[in-house]
Order: structure tokens, then C-alpha cells, then sequence
């Protein structure tokens, strides 16, 4: 009889460890958040019991909006987009967001749908595509095509860990850029093949700027932006380079048409193989005008025109 009383007590004890170890067991999942000093994801892995699919999907929408006390990072939801509900349908996962959503910044925008889509694509299987919509309406990228079918290959890697910063990783190197100056009357670009010296291989988009603020080399080229202007942000998303820049890129060169300094930098980026077309915007703002001309609002394309 003893025994028997033993022998239950044993397997109630391993019945109850058991639930206990269910009880505790969490899976963890990849929550990303902005750096706080460049336009760059940052990854954090969050632990969760929940296991229903629907709430799973509330619950990391949510740690996108609340950053835990203990990290020094930025949440991405831009301030007054809501997400207004969610449909799930065989692994496509719709997100309804408010009317405030065209109200974002470009850049903002790129760096939100990207944390969106790699943070719930996480999801197992269950959740294989994202796509947006405003309330009743698909989301349509600049040229006003739906943008469609996201997934976290839609988004590399760039976006995560400071692309904007050195890395460490990779040995110093010297790299061939196409640059366009302005010609000595100022109203052509002239193609100029550069040797850079690139110790802290720093991104080509960055560099190829970089190099265009500090100028030619040469003296029958001519610089087409003020060597005070200050690269604030920029990225890559669907072959399109988006750059911040702060207020002296509107300062006028002299003798410099405006098509011929605008297109220096357009060209000279549209020179790197996975950028076609460029974005600019001044401390965040694209309603501007350039030399009081040329308005920001455009996304601008390669143009041979203003070349010489």
C-alpha cells in the first residue's frame, strides 16, 4: 500500500514539473526598433508564451509601439498611424492603418514597413506575406503602383545594424566612383572617374555623396553643392536612393544651373547598380525648392540631357 501511495505521489510530482515546464516555456521572436542615430533597424528578441496566432500578431504589433525601458532605441510606428485591424488569409497577412499613414516621411515610412514585415513575418509559417493598406485603400509606392506582397527578403539586411555606420568587419579598400561635376561654364555635368580611398568602407551611396560635397579635384570641374552641407539620413528600398540632407544643399553654386546641380548628384548615385532613381528631401521636408526652382516633391531619374 505504500508503495502504491508512492508510486502516485512520484507521478503526480512529474505531472505537475511537467506543466510547470509548459507553463514557462517562451519562443522567442525578433522585435525591431530605430537607432537612435541613423535610419537603421535594430533587432531585440523579445520571449512570449502566446501561441494563438491572431493575438500573437497583436502582441508584437504592440512591442513595435512601446520600446522596453532598458534599450536606447526609437520605435518605429510613426506618431499618429494606427493600425486599425488585421485580416489573416491562407499565410497573407493584411494590415489596415489609418488616414494619417501618407502623412509619413519617405524615409520614416521605408524604415517602419520594413520593422512591420520582418517582425511579423517571423511568425512560422503562418504569416508568409504582409501588404498595407490605408483603411479601404492598397498602399501605392511613388509612381502609384500598388506596393504589394512584402516579405523579409523585400527588405535587406541593410536596414539592420547601422548600415549608415562603418563596419568593422570589412578590410579598407580603395574604390572607383563615376562622379559629375559641373563644367567651367557651369551649365554642363562632365563624367569623372575618381580613386577613393574608403578605410572605414563606409556604404557607395554615402561615399558617392560625400565625395560630391568636398568637390573636384581638378580645376577645369566645378563643385555643384556647398561643401557645408550635411548628410542627415539616407537609404535604399526598391532601387530608389532616399537622402536627407540639411540646408546648405540649397545654397547656390555660383555659375551652377540648378538642372546641372541637381542632376550631379542624381547621375552620380544612379552610377551605383542597385539605385535608378533618387529622393531628396532638406531636414526631412521634400516641399521645398531647389535654388527656389526646382521642387523636391519629384523622384528624380538619371538624365543625360544635362550632361556634356
Amino acid at each position: 500500500m505504500k508503495k502504491t501511495v508512492y508510486a502516485i505521489c512520484l507521478l503526480c510530482m512529474v505531472f505537475t514539473l511537467s506543466c510547470t515546464k509548459k507553463e514557462v516555456e517562451k519562443k522567442a521572436y525578433t522585435i525591431y526598433y530605430q537607432d537612435l542615430t541613423s535610419p537603421t533597424l535594430v533587432p531585440y528578441t523579445y520571449y512570449t508564451d502566446t501561441t494563438a496566432v491572431l493575438d500573437l500578431i497583436n502582441e508584437l504589433y504592440q512591442c513595435l509601439e512601446e520600446v522596453p525601458a532598458e534599450l536606447k532605441v526609437h520605435s518605429v510606428v510613426p506618431k499618429g498611424v494606427r493600425k486599425q485591424f488585421h485580416q489573416l488569409k491562407q499565410g497573407y497577412l493584411s494590415i489596415h492603418f489609418n488616414q494619417n499613414y501618407p502623412k509619413v516621411g519617405t524615409i520614416e515610412e521605408i524604415l517602419f514597413r520594413a520593422a512591420v514585415v520582418k517582425t511579423l513575418s517571423c511568425i512560422s509559417e503562418e504569416v508568409e506575406k504582409l501588404e498595407f493598406w490605408i483603411e479601404d485603400q492598397i498602399l501605392l509606392d511613388t509612381d502609384n503602383n500598388p506596393v504589394g506582397l512584402m516579405s523579409s527578403s523585400t527588405f535587406l539586411n541593410y536596414y539592420v545594424d547601422a548600415h549608415n555606420q562603418p563596419d568593422s568587419s570589412k578590410k579598407s579598400s580603395t574604390v572607383s566612383l563615376i562622379l559629375y561635376f559641373a563644367n567651367a561654364e557651369g551649365n554642363k555635368l562632365v563624367e569623372k572617374i575618381q580613386e577613393v580611398e574608403n578605410p572605414k568602407a563606409l556604404p557607395l551611396e554615402r561615399l558617392v555623396v560625400e565625395q560630391l560635397i568636398q568637390g573636384p579635384t581638378e580645376e577645369n570641374l566645378y563643385p555643384t553643392i556647398s561643401n557645408h552641407t550635411k548628410i542627415l539620413n539616407f537609404s535604399v528600398n526598391d532601387e530608389i536612393c532616399y537622402i536627407d540632407l540639411d540646408s546648405n544643399f540649397l545654397t547656390p553654386m555660383q555659375k551652377v544651373k540648378p538642372e546641372v546641380a541637381i542632376y550631379s548628384l542624381v547621375n552620380s548615385l544612379t552610377e551605383i547598380s542597385n539605385i535608378t532613381k533618387v529622393s531628396i528631401s532638406v531636414e526631412g521636408e521634400q516641399n521645398r525648392y531647389f535654388y527656389n526652382q526646382i521642387s523636391l516633391k519629384d523622384i528624380f531619374e538619371r538624365n543625360i540631357d544635362e550632361m556634356e
